[in-house]
C-alpha cells in the first residue's frame, strides 16, 4: 500500500471493515475528476453507506492532499494504478468515474479483468481506444489548457465551482479553495483498453443536464449502447446534488 496516503488508509481501512461486517466482497471506488481529491465524494460515500453500499473514494496521485507527489512520471497510466490499488479490496467492482475520470475507469477495464461488475461515467470523457484528454477537447480549449501549463507538469484549475453547478456561494468558495492544479500528462496519454472488454461490461453514462459540455458524449454514449440517465444537476453532482447522484449510483449498481 505503498501508493495511499494516510487519509486513504484510513479509508480502506474502514471499508474493509464494513466489508467484513457486512458479509460481502463488493464495493464501488469513485475517481474524482479534475482538480479536485477524494474528498469530493464525501457525501456520496455516506449516502451510499447508509444504503448498504460500500464505497471508497481515493485522491488520485498528485492533486489535493498528493499534490506533492506528482513528478514527471504521473501519467495516466498512474491515475489507473490508483484506481487498481483501491480496487483490490473488493472481490468485486463498480468504477464510478466523473469527468476527466472517464479516460481512468476505461483503461482499468484490463487490469481489473473478471472482478469489474459496472462502470458509472458521470458527466465524463468516454474515450475510443486511442484516443487521448486532448483528443476529446476542442483544439481551441486544450491549446488553452497547454498554455495555462507554460512548460510545467500541471494545469490549473480552468473551471470555477461556479461553472461546475456548485451554486451555493459558501460551498463554492470552499471548493475553490480545495481546487489543485491537475498532471498535465494524463491529458496527454492515449487511453489504451480491449474494446471488446469493454462492451462485455455493464455501462452507465449519468448526465448532469444542467452542464452543456458533455451533452454531445452523451449522445454518444447512446450509440455505444450505455444506458443514459439525465440528473438534474450541473457538473459537479457529487457536490450540488449528492442525494440524487447516490439514488443514480444505487440503480445502477442494482442494474
Amino acid at each position: 500500500m505503498s501508493g495511499l496516503n494516510r487519509r486513504e488508509v484510513l479509508v480502506a481501512g474502514l471499508a474493509a471493515s464494513v466489508v467484513r461486517a457486512a458479509g460481502t466482497s463488493h464495493g464501488i471506488v469513485l475517481v474524482h475528476g479534475a482538480w479536485h481529491g477524494g474528498w469530493c465524494w464525501d457525501a456520496v460515500v455516506k449516502g451510499l453507506a447508509a444504503l448498504g453500499h460500500v464505497a471508497v473514494a481515493p485522491t488520485l496521485t498528485g492533486l489535493a492532499e498528493r499534490e506533492k507527489e506528482l513528478n514527471a512520471q504521473t501519467t495516466l497510466a498512474t491515475h489507473v494504478a490508483d484506481v487498481v490499488e483501491a480496487a483490490a479490496q473488493f472481490d468485486r467492482v463498480v468504477l464510478v468515474g466523473h469527468s476527466y475520470a472517464g479516460l481512468v475507469i476505461t483503461q482499468a477495464v484490463d487490469p481489473l479483468g473478471k472482478k469489474l461488475e459496472r462502470l458509472v461515467y458521470l458527466d465524463a470523457f468516454l474515450p475510443a481506444v486511442g484516443q487521448s484528454g486532448f483528443d476529446l477537447m476542442k483544439k481551441a480549449y486544450g491549446d488553452h489548457w497547454k498554455e495555462k501549463a507554460a512548460g510545467g507538469l500541471s494545469v490549473p484549475p480552468m473551471l470555477s465551482a461556479k461553472a461546475m453547478g456548485v451554486l451555493d456561494e459558501k460551498q463554492a468558495k470552499a471548493v475553490d479553495a480545495r481546487l489543485t492544479p491537475h498532471p498535465l500528462a494524463t491529458f496527454e496519454a492515449k487511453v489504451q483498453f480491449d474494446e471488446a472488454a469493454w462492451k462485455a461490461v455493464p455501462r452507465t453514462y449519468l448526465r448532469c443536464a444542467k452542464y452543456a459540455g458533455f451533452g454531445p458524449t452523451a449522445e454518444r454514449a447512446k450509440t455505444l449502447g450505455l444506458d443514459v440517465v439525465q440528473l438534474d444537476a450541473g457538473h459537479d453532482a457529487m457536490l450540488a446534488a449528492p442525494g440524487a447522484l447516490v439514488a443514480a449510483i444505487d440503480r445502477a449498481v442494482k442494474g
